[in-house]
C-alpha cells in the first residue's frame, strides 16, 4: 500500500474475487464477503482508513436505512464524508470500478464515481476480544460498498438495503470486461473532495485511529 500525499491517492493492492453474479460490495477484506465482491484486499480497512487521512480525506459517516412509520416506506440516510474516484489499476491502463458493475436486466448504467469516504464506525468490543471497541469494517470486510451495510469504510453515495425484501438485487459483476478471479491488481483512490463542515461523531472517534 502507498500513499501519494500529492496526488491525493492511495494505492492498494487486491486481486479479483468475485467476476460473475450479483455484487453488496465493490471491495472487502480477504476471507469475509469475497462471494459478493468484485476485490479482495488483504490489508484492514482501518490501514486504508489511515492511509486516506494522509492523503487528505476527510472521514464522515456511512449511511443507513430504516423501515418508515408506516410500515411500508424506507426512510434513508445517505453516507456523508469526501468523495472519492476509485479505479482497478491494469497492466493495460487504470479503469473506473463502475465500469465493472452493471445491471443486465434492468439495463441501468451504475454512477461513474458515487464513492464517499463514509469512515465505518467504531464499536464496542465482544466479550471474547476484550474490553474497548474497534473499527467496525474490520470485523465485517466492508472496504467498499455497494449496498448499505452501514459499516463501510468507503460507501456509494445511494442507500441500497442489503435486505431483498426492500430493494431487489440490481447490480451485477460485468463479467465480460473482467480479468479471471485471482488476477492481482491495485485499487487505486483518489481523493477528489472534502467532507461536510460537520461530521458525525462515530466518523471523528474513527479518525482518531
Amino acid at each position: 500500500m502507498s500513499v501519494d500525499r500529492e496526488r491525493r491517492e492511495v494505492v492498494v493492492d487486491a486481486e479479483v474475487a468475485c467476476n460473475r453474479g450479483w455484487l453488496e460490495q465493490a471491495a472487502c477484506r480477504a476471507g469475509t464477503r469475497e462471494h459478493e465482491s468484485l476485490l479482495a484486499i488483504q490489508n484492514p480497512p482501518s490501514t486504508i482508513h489511515a492511509c486516506l487521512l494522509l492523503a487528505g480525506a476527510e472521514p464522515g459517516a456511512p449511511g443507513s436505512w430504516k423501515q418508515g412509520a408506516d410500515g411500508t416506506s424506507v426512510v434513508r440516510v445517505p453516507p456523508t464524508g469526501s468523495r472519492l474516484e476509485l479505479f482497478v489499476r491494469l497492466s493495460s491502463g487504470d479503469v473506473p470500478v463502475s465500469e465493472w458493475i452493471h445491471d443486465p436486466v434492468g439495463g441501468r448504467v451504475f454512477p461513474a464515481q458515487p464513492w464517499v469516504f463514509a469512515g465505518s464506525r467504531m464499536r464496542p468490543n465482544t466479550p471474547s476480544m476484550g474490553p474497548g471497541e474497534h473499527y467496525g469494517a474490520d470485523r465485517t470486510g466492508s472496504i467498499v460498498g455497494i449496498v448499505t451495510f452501514g459499516d463501510e469504510a468507503i460507501a456509494c453515495d445511494e442507500v441500497i438495503s442489503d435486505q431483498s425484501e426492500v430493494d431487489a438485487p440490481q447490480w451485477q459483476a460485468r463479467t465480460e470486461r473482467m480479468p479471471e478471479p485471482g488476477t492481482r491488481v491495485k485499487l487505486v483512490i483518489r481523493v477528489v473532495g472534502d467532507a461536510p463542515a460537520a461530521a458525525a461523531p462515530a466518523a471523528a472517534k474513527a479518525s482518531a485511529r
